[in-house]
């Protein structure tokens, strides 16, 4: 399969990009790390691979409609 092909098939199955799909991916295991261990949210972006942290912050904050330091202060009191 090429990977035009690939990329038109994905997107038909699951509505959304390969690209967008992982984003959702390391969002959701990002949340998911912010709750569980409260870690400091540059290793998780670091770890996610996430160079700039500006960058990371703005997709978690248009996943979750908060910044993390918000998601934390309103999830995990």
């Amino acid at each position: 399969m090429s990977l035009g092909n690939f990329l038109l098939t994905f997107k038909q199955t699951t509505g959304i990009s390969p690209n967008k799909y992982l984003t959702s991916l390391k969002l959701a295991y990002a949340e998911n790390q912010i709750q569980l261990q409260n870690r400091n949210i540059s290793e998780i972006a670091w770890e996610l691979g996430y160079q700039n942290i500006s960058h990371f912050i703005s997709l978690f904050k248009e996943r979750f409609g908060v910044t993390p330091k918000q998601y934390i202060k309103q999830t995990c009191r």
